[in-house]
């Protein structure tokens, strides 16, 4: 028995004693260097865009923006003074044409353009404009119907409305199809 006794106090001596050996060498090894890390703050621009972002549907001319569903861009607004052959209008009136980008961002074929897309104009005292018309280019008296597109596919759209001399519009409003975030885009 005193054997035994023997052999486990030594057997705890021996463990004892290793802990702190390896402890102190440990020390030795792994001395801290203390290195000061200057902290840069860095400020990410918000681009608008992401699917689940509001602020990704209201933009400026030339800026892609998402709601989830598609992708649309205005890519120009101009007031044309020359009319197609056989497009008049009055002297208290003028014409506005918005070119725009509109692509499917469904896993699913979906409709654009046509009468399913509606463009509106809002002035700057927030009257609203709603006879803007998807055309063909060429002829605007041509009103373009519904496209369907693939998943990932797009369409340039062309609209048309004849405003009144006063009517300044600032803003479009887009609507892709109902229960949809509509966009809009500042002038």
């Amino acid at each position: 028995m005193n054997k035994n006794r023997v052999l486990l106090i030594m057997v705890a001596f021996l463990f004892a004693v290793g802990l702190q050996m390896s402890s102190d060498a440990a020390k030795v090894v792994t001395k801290k260097k203390i290195v000061v890390v200057k902290k840069v703050i860095v400020t990410k621009k918000v681009i608008p865009g992401g699917q689940n972002q509001l602020i990704g549907t209201e933009g400026k001319v030339g800026q892609q923006l998402f709601n989830g569903t598609s992708r649309f861009k205005i890519i120009s607004v101009t007031f044309p003074t020359e009319i197609t052959p056989g497009f008049t209008v009055n002297k208290d009136q003028r014409v506005i044409a918005i070119e725009a980008e509109v692509k499917n961002a469904r896993k699913f074929t979906g409709s654009y353009g046509g009468v399913n897309c509606k463009l509106q104009l809002v002035d700057k005292d927030d009257q609203l404009f709603e006879k803007v018309y998807h055309v063909n280019r060429l002829d605007w008296k041509k009103r373009e119907s519904p496209r369907r597109l693939l998943p990932a596919a797009g369409l340039k759209a062309f609209y048309v409305g004849v405003i009144p001399a006063e009517f300044v519009p600032v803003r479009a409003i887009y609507f892709v199809e109902p229960g949809v975030p509509l966009y809009r885009v500042n002038f």
